[in-house]
């Protein structure tokens, strides 16, 4: 539902349509009307008043009443309500008796006979057949007298020639359709433009009404050319005229005596008016004013006093009465005025109250400024706040520049610094975030640390990196120090080459442990292309500890002595260490130093892995003791106790308590139901090696992106 802003029963309010329609009148409505018709028959030059000045049964004059006074009521209901209420309770109105003898005279009203006979001893009154007055003289000094513009024969023949041509169309000579005609005013406006006339539009328009519209049946034309006439400037037609119009035609006329169905006898002539689609018509293009169409006016008038090309405001206040500018509006709009509503409208209502319309800022401050209008205190103070205004002695802008546009420095040094950014280059560098930053605040790539490259790549936001903070030509190729060597793409991933062997080996432990077979000490050898990386898996140090890629396995053959079926030993060594898996009571799981040789520990109570590594962060110089050891081995004794030392002084130790078997519910019943326990329990071991195995792969792949 549309909402309308204007006057009505509240006053100046907003208003429904149905409101605007069921309402009742309020006094406030009545006043604003009788005030406005007490200043439509003043004359604004000599401050007499005329009689019949308006004719309050047009709808014209109901819509200027609208576009000074800003109501939403509809015209058929302030033009009802005026004719069938408040024109006859004239008399008992709260206004003086002065005035109401004026409205009485101006309006041309029937007087109420009990308000005559009121004035009758006290005055001189004159008044006509229909009871309107046309002279009065009070003892207070009131004179009013109805003056008459004297045509004669001469001036009102051509009128009446205008009107027979301009009631027919120029290129195919048939009659125009009264909706398409021009209202009176304009009419004789056009007639004004074209003829030399000594006298003004409202004089030819008071001449027309009373003295050709009641003689039409007295003038030269025939039969045919007076029921034109009528037909299409709605003229009634008196009892006389009807009667010889009925001679020669079907006439069917309305309650008003106009011509609403005329059929010639003998001739194609048959003119019909639909009143039901005219009003509709008129009520649709006399609709009250919207927001929307205001806003579009507003917007439709900036762009006219914008220049296109330069975008410069140009200062033109002759554009307020601009006819052309109206029509051209008229075409784009839904409901079609008349240019004098639009100019009115927009001059009368809507520039006062411009800043309080809904439309921006600077369009605001571009009509004022060009339409020379008085800038109001409110929105002064609000463009104030960007912008230096200047105003002359009339309260109007005759200048207007933006303040420059600052920002606040993020410098530690001094906060409060102001960067001009129409002086200073914008800044190239900003954080994520919408803090605004400063130059100096920004390092270049040569005076960031290792400290603070870490600190950026472990950011709790993963998208952010170096390049999202430096620019690309100051960014630093930097390197992940745990990657030293350059991987072949094509070389086989190591992992599967691991997962192959250890498969074949569990496969062939299980065997022989189910044949209770016992085979002589087997040497295994396993060879892979690079040594996976072990991560710790201690919940309490988040350390890593990744050996270079590309280096071969330098698996050695070891002599297992012979053992039960539950007792097998498997080992697998590198120079940076070896894993040795054992079948026993217990199972363990070593990567020692790279000095140590085979290691064999066993435990009768706690099945372990013991991941031992060496911290990346060694010297060069215990880099070349381990290689001259690898050289040289060291006997069993000074190598266990050189791994133990080692591991109290620099070396991680992580272990994983896979299960106790101290308890009794866990503790084996004979020797078949711990070789089973010891072989699941294998199982387990190397399942949890390979997903560590797998899971640092990815992490590795993840560093090198």
């Amino acid at each position: 539902m549309q909402h309308v802003i204007g006057l009505g029963p509240r006053g100046h309010d907003t208003y429904t349509e149905h409101e605007l329609i069921n309402l009742p009148f309020t006094w406030i409505e009545d006043e604003a009307i009788w005030q406005f018709l007490w200043h439509r028959i003043h004359d604004t030059r000599t401050r007499q008043i005329e009689k019949c000045s308006i004719d309050t049964k047009s709808m014209r004059t109901w819509e200027t009443f609208r576009s000074h006074t800003g109501s939403g009521r509809p015209l058929w209901k302030l033009k009802n309500y005026f004719q069938d209420q408040l024109a006859p309770s004239l008399p008992t109105a709260f206004l003086a008796e002065d005035t109401k003898l004026e409205l009485y005279f101006g309006l041309g009203i029937p007087i109420n006979m009990d308000f005559y006979n009121s004035f009758r001893k006290d005055a001189y009154m004159e008044v006509d057949n229909l009871g309107r007055i046309n002279r009065f003289i009070g003892e207070n000094g009131l004179h009013l007298a109805a003056h008459r513009y004297r045509s004669g024969t001469g001036m009102c023949e051509p009128m009446w020639e205008f009107l027979r041509q301009r009631i027919q169309c120029q290129q195919t000579g048939k009659l125009i359709h009264p909706t398409e005609m021009p209202c009176e005013f304009s009419l004789w406006k056009e007639y004004k433009d074209t003829h030399s006339v000594a006298i003004g539009v409202q004089a030819l328009l008071k001449i027309y009404r009373e003295e050709m519209v009641p003689q039409i049946h007295q003038t030269n034309f025939d039969l045919t050319t007076k029921a034109g006439l009528c037909f299409v400037l709605r003229i009634p037609v008196i009892p006389e005229l009807l009667n010889e119009l009925r001679k020669i035609a079907v006439v069917n006329i309305n309650s008003l005596r106009r011509i609403v169905y005329y059929d010639q006898h003998g001739a194609n002539m048959k003119w019909f008016y639909n009143e039901c689609a005219a009003t509709e018509r008129n009520n649709f293009r006399r609709s009250a004013f919207t927001e929307q169409e205001e806003i579009a006016m507003f917007t439709f008038v900036y762009h006219k006093i914008q220049d296109h090309k330069t975008k410069r405001i140009r200062r033109d206040k002759s554009i307020l009465q601009s006819r052309e500018l109206w029509v051209e509006f008229d075409k784009t709009n839904r409901v079609h005025r008349e240019p004098t509503t639009y100019m009115r409208r927009f001059k009368s209502i809507m520039l006062p109250v411009c800043y309080l319309a809904n439309i921006s800022k600077m369009m605001k401050m571009a009509l004022h400024f060009a339409l020379e209008i008085p800038v109001h205190e409110d929105l002064l103070k609000e463009l104030r706040k960007t912008a230096i205004i200047e105003l002359n002695r009339e309260g109007c802008i005759i200048g207007y520049k933006e303040r420059k546009k600052r920002v606040i420095s993020g410098t530690s040094e001094n906060p409060e610094v102001l960067i001009d950014l129409e002086e200073e280059p914008a800044p190239k560098i900003q954080k994520a975030d919408d803090d605004i930053i400063a130059l100096d605040d920004v390092k270049p790539a040569s005076e960031i640390n290792d400290s603070e490259i870490e600190l950026l790549l472990q950011h709790d936001n993963a998208s952010e990196n170096l390049g999202d903070l430096i620019p690309e030509d100051e960014l630093l190729m930097i390197e992940d120090p745990t990657f030293t060597g350059s991987e072949d793409p094509s070389a086989p991933e190591p992992t599967e080459e691991i997962h192959r062997e250890v498969e074949k080996l569990i496969d062939q432990m299980v065997s022989e442990l189910d044949m209770g077979e016992q085979k002589e000490p087997e040497f295994l050898t396993v060879e892979a292309s690079e040594v996976f990386k072990v991560e710790s898996l201690n919940t309490d140090s988040q350390e890593s500890f990744v050996t270079a890629p590309n280096s071969p396995l330098d698996v050695e053959n070891h002599l297992i002595p012979s053992a039960p079926k539950a007792s097998e030993t498997l080992q697998l060594k590198s120079e940076f260490g070896s894993i040795i898996l054992e079948s026993s009571e217990a199972a363990k799981v070593v990567s020692d130093a790279p000095e140590s040789s085979e290691n064999v520990l066993e435990s009768s109570s706690l099945t372990e892995i013991a991941v031992d590594t060496l911290e990346s962060s060694e010297t060069p110089e215990s880099i070349e003791n381990q290689e001259s050891a690898s050289e040289s081995p060291k006997p069993l004794e000074a190598e266990s106790q050189t791994l133990s030392q080692k591991r109290s002084v620099s070396s991680v130790n992580t272990v994983i308590h896979l299960g106790l078997l101290e308890s009794p519910e866990l503790a084996p019943q004979d020797d078949d139901d711990e070789d089973s326990m010891s072989i699941i329990e294998i199982k387990e071991v190397i399942e949890e090696i390979i997903q560590t195995i797998e899971a640092q792969q990815c992490i590795n792949s993840s560093l090198q992106i």
